[in-house]
């Protein structure tokens, strides 16, 4: 029988591979069958479902982001203070040795014209938010490079809804930087027009 995981969100996945290709590193999940079916989770890996509720299978252990590199991040959007209008707008997630930023799909401009439709609702809409009950998207991503792997590659999330593959949604910003001068540099540009004309 296939390996098979349910997602937070109640969708079912089944763990597959190319064609003839028995390397685990290309193995993936898909809701649709359009591989061949792997029967069982290979040693050493273990599955990982993102905020966006995507499923990954995934090295387990190996060389992780240190952690003062990802309290780097924390603390630069903590200074953002568009970013910090509600709680939970952002989540900072460590995956693949790479630093992920993820931001809610309702954006603060949204989130107080609810509420001013709404003012009876406020309390609950604002209990929600302090709970995290959003649905979120990866928009920044730091990865992990250089000879002595500590410096990163900074890429951005594409919107333009034609992309297949995981690859196809990220464009290159930036390479080999500290992630402080990184963080400072592209973090602020999260929910500004500005955002969308990094990397070209």
């Amino acid at each position: 029988m296939a390996v098979e995981y349910e997602n937070e969100i109640g969708i079912e996945y089944i763990l597959q591979k190319p064609e003839d290709d028995d390397d685990p590193d290309s193995y993936f999940f898909s809701s649709r069958d359009v591989g061949e079916r792997v029967e069982e989770l290979p040693g050493g890996y273990e599955v990982y479902e993102d905020p966006e509720h995507e499923v990954f299978l995934v090295q387990e252990g190996g060389d992780p982001v240190p952690e003062e590199d990802v309290a780097t991040v924390r603390g630069a959007l903590e200074d953002i203070d568009h970013l910090n209008e509600y709680e939970n707008l952002y989540r900072v997630e460590t995956f693949d040795d790479s630093i992920w930023v993820y931001l809610t799909d309702d954006t603060p401009e949204t989130i107080t014209d609810v509420i001013n439709w709404f003012p009876e609702e406020e309390e609950r809409i604002l209990d929600e938010i302090s709970r995290g009950n959003f649905t979120y998207s990866a928009y920044l991503k730091f990865c992990r490079g250089g000879e002595n792997r500590d410096t990163y590659y900074v890429y951005r999330r594409m919107f333009s809804g034609l992309q297949e593959r995981d690859s196809d949604r990220w464009l290159f910003v930036s390479g080999e930087e500290d992630i402080r001068e990184a963080a400072s540099k592209y973090l602020p540009h999260l929910e500004q027009d500005s955002f969308f004309e990094l990397g070209i």
